[in-house]
């Protein structure tokens, strides 16, 4: 009788020294048990969807046979394949430009000096000079001293409609048999309309590789030249009156563009430019490249400022511009 009272306070001792323990282990139990019988609930609710016959076959067509005791987990993939927790994928159509392919070189006495080629077809332009004098063109607009009209614009070529016939009009400098073995250049697609970056005034665009700006220089301007930047504010467009401007080509890559005076030689003097200087940056926005060249003349209209980044022999320069306001007339 007394060992069994011994032996009772002794386990009574050993439980409460180990009550803790025993209890987490209880809880552990408890919860693990909670868990599975929740789940078995779960799937008895959530009835089985049935796959169709095709993706039965398939899936005995493409798996080998597995054993029983893995139907239940093959089952349990499949309803959560058909619950469609991420969505349905959407597959995103990437808008392709037609290029015309047909279009032998023109014959006319035409000089193609300059594009901006856009994802858009509607917003490509043109600078084409005719007997001389530059003019800048949209797509479908007449070309001065011709019947033909702007049917497309390239990066190094634009497809014109001359009495009928879709002709090729190279850029100044590319040769239309070399580049034709290759096929033309075609414009960049996109996706979805992206925001446009503001322009950097503090420093070159990182994507153009120029030297260090070793000098600055910000002209007074006369009467006559506030008079035509107020026309170049509010006529983009207007800039090759002012400025005759052609690709300046190395290597066969389009390095800027050399200027040279316009009918309107006003402007051009103002600004400190010479002829010959190259122009590699407009407000920092490489002129090089298509749609920085785009955002170029769009920042014509608003900006207070013009800096041109110009390389005049071996030399870098920065002119700047005061824009005064666009005139009514």
């Amino acid at each position: 009788m007394t060992v069994d009272k011994l032996n009772l306070q002794l386990l009574t001792l050993y439980v409460s020294q180990y009550q803790r323990h025993i209890n987490r282990v209880i809880v552990v139990v408890l919860v693990l048990y909670l868990l599975a019988l929740s789940a078995d609930l779960i799937w008895r609710i959530i009835p089985e969807p049935q796959p169709s016959s095709q993706n039965i076959s398939e899936q005995n067509g493409n798996r080998p046979s597995v054993k029983a005791g893995s139907t239940s987990s093959s089952a349990i993939l499949r309803s959560l394949q058909q619950l469609n927790l991420f969505g349905d994928a959407v597959q995103v159509e990437v808008q392709e430009q037609d290029v015309v392919q047909d279009a032998p070189e023109t014959s006319l006495n035409l000089v193609l000096a300059g594009v901006v080629a856009s994802s858009s077809p509607e917003f490509g332009a043109a600078i084409i000079e005719s007997k001389g004098t530059q003019y800048t063109y949209g797509v479908g607009d007449d070309i001065e001293g011709t019947k033909a009209t702007l049917k497309q614009v390239n990066t190094d070529r634009v497809i014109i409609r001359n009495r009928g016939r879709d002709e090729t009009l190279m850029l100044e400098g590319i040769d239309f048999d070399n580049e034709n073995r290759n096929g033309p250049r075609t414009r960049d697609t996109v996706q979805a309309p992206v925001e446009p970056r503001k322009p950097n005034r503090s420093k070159p665009n990182k994507a153009s590789k120029l030297a260090p700006v070793s000098k600055t220089e910000k002209p007074r301007l006369s009467q006559e030249s506030i008079a035509a930047t107020q026309k170049l504010r509010g006529s983009p467009d207007s800039f090759i009156d002012f400025i005759s401007i052609a690709p300046q080509r190395e290597n066969n890559t389009t390095v800027g563009y050399r200027v040279s005076p316009g009918k309107d030689p006003a402007l051009f003097n103002a600004v400190g430019l010479k002829r010959g200087d190259v122009i590699k940056q407009i407000n920092g926005l490489d002129v090089t490249d298509p749609s920085q060249t785009i955002e170029a003349l769009g920042v014509l209209r608003k900006a207070d400022t013009i800096e041109l980044t110009i390389s005049r022999k071996d030399e870098t320069l920065s002119l700047f511009l005061e824009l005064p306001e666009a005139s009514d007339s």
